[in-house]
């Protein structure tokens, strides 16, 4: 694939920030980019204009490109910006991030902070959206991606106060979900009906979700707390998208001997695995039971089941968020975290194992 103008110009701004490239240096030259990106003088071209346009950069007439003297930051708007993650590009249709967004949103005019607008995350520390960015009062992040910490380590060193929605990267201020401890109720409560044998269906463990990962954590706690037997807890990787594969796994994995008698899923695939159940002559919740990861909505009245389920509190992980300022972004012990534990709400997907199949996996 070819090298963009935004990769050389994120390049230089690295070497920038690392003190690699100091104020009244002379930048690297267009043939050393052209060697180094295997690109046209061109694509140099373009990068070095953007660059000057924002002042990172001079141009001195017979001497070469140098790095311009530090602008003072730009004064904050007072409003605060939101940015809503490039693949959820119908994030309007996304339960899970407009519901934290409308309510981080309304909570914030109520205290005369009106947001501004909404951004995808800018592909790279440039460009305009970026420069929105630093002259926020705050920047909200709602569900970011992994890509987007070299973007929020970035506005860090610019002292631009930030705060994370649902996800928790490490260093930064988060109000999320307690996805892992949200597990542990979901197995506590399972085990409590008598289960023994319960399984997970989780997406592949490559897929570069932060909360499904805290899913797999608590899961496998709980089995340990509840000093579950060996191999008593099956667990079945499988795409996240509904689809002939993953109906055969869930049919093959339901037919085992030693299946499992209760089932955590996510909720995109809890009727998949109702029916699964049900062509291996399983009842639920008297042969199987079922507990579903966030709500199972069916606006179309499609299913008799009322799942179990752990909803999470996305009205809440919003107005949470709203409620704090930049000065309650750190503590004396480390950045803020605020996790909010699901709720566990009853359906009649669950109940107590049958002896039928109590003695089957025996």
């Amino acid at each position: 694939m070819a090298t963009t103008s935004t990769e050389i110009q994120a390049y230089i701004l690295d070497l920038i920030r690392k003190g690699q490239l100091r104020p009244n240096d002379q930048a690297p030259s267009r043939p050393e980019l052209e060697h180094r990106f295997g690109c046209a003088r061109a694509t140099v071209d373009r990068a070095y204009e953007e660059l000057k346009r924002e002042g990172i950069l001079r141009s001195e007439f017979g001497r070469g490109t140098f790095v311009n003297e530090p602008a003072p930051r730009a004064r904050p708007t007072g409003r605060p910006m939101v940015v809503i993650p490039e693949r959820s590009a119908g994030w309007q249709r996304d339960l899970w991030t407009f519901s934290i967004y409308r309510e981080l949103a309304r909570a914030l005019t109520a205290r005369g902070l009106e947001p501004q607008g909404t951004l995808e995350e800018p592909s790279a520390p440039t460009g305009p959206e970026w420069r929105t960015l630093l002259r926020a009062c705050m920047v909200y992040w709602v569900r970011p991606s992994s890509s987007a910490v070299p973007l929020m380590q970035a506005l860090e060193q610019e002292r631009v106060p930030q705060l994370l929605l649902n996800r928790d990267y490490g260093p930064f201020p988060c109000v999320v979900t307690d996805a892992a401890e949200g597990q542990r109720v979901a197995v506590r409560h399972l085990a409590a009906l008598g289960h023994k044998r319960i399984g997970f269906v989780y997406p592949p463990l490559g897929t570069p979700n932060w909360i499904d990962a805290q899913r797999v954590i608590g899961f496998l706690d709980a089995v340990q707390e509840l000093g579950l037997p060996p191999n008593a807890s099956p667990r079945l990787e499988i795409s996240r998208r509904p689809g002939d594969t993953t109906d055969a796994a869930l049919t093959e994995w339901l037919a085992r001997p030693d299946a499992p008698t209760a089932i955590i899923s996510p909720c995109g695939l809890a009727e998949h695995v109702a029916r699964a159940a049900e062509r291996n002559g399983h009842r639920v919740p008297q042969d199987l039971s079922i507990l579903a990861i966030d709500e199972v909505l069916d606006p179309l009245g499609r299913s008799h089941r009322h799942f179990t389920c752990l909803r999470q509190r996305l009205d809440e992980i919003g107005r949470r968020a709203a409620e704090l300022t930049p000065h309650d972004l750190q503590t004396e012990a480390g950045p803020v975290k605020i996790r909010l534990l699901p709720e566990l709400l009853l359906g009649n997907t669950t109940a107590r194992p049958s002896r039928k199949r109590t003695r089957k996996g025996k």
